[in-house]
């Protein structure tokens, strides 16, 4: 995660570098305990060929404040071996940080 903290309104990126060619799933919950899918803090993709993956995305300026985590998972056949691998970061959103 770009930042430990956001504002409403304010931008959050993630990067992840695995293995080009990996599956790719993120999501984030809210500190309401629910995904607000809408708010596009999640994606299911593949790792590109440069091994790293980049997204941001707007805090929505009704998010709830307090802390979200964004459980990561990535997963695949590389190398002639199963890999998979899990993160779970956690920010926090304040009026202001």
């Amino acid at each position: 995660m770009s930042a430990s903290c956001v504002s409403p309104t304010g931008l959050q990126t993630i990067t992840i570098r695995s293995t080009p060619g990996l599956q790719l799933a993120f999501a984030t919950t809210w500190p309401d305990r629910k995904p607000h899918q809408e708010w596009g803090a999640s994606a299911t993709t593949v790792i590109p060929p440069g091994g790293t993956y980049t997204q941001s995305w707007t805090v929505p300026p009704n998010a709830p404040t307090g802390t979200a985590t964004t459980d990561i998972t990535v997963a695949g056949r590389a190398d002639g071996r199963d890999q998979y691998a899990m993160a779970h970061p956690t920010w926090r959103i304040a009026t202001t940080c």
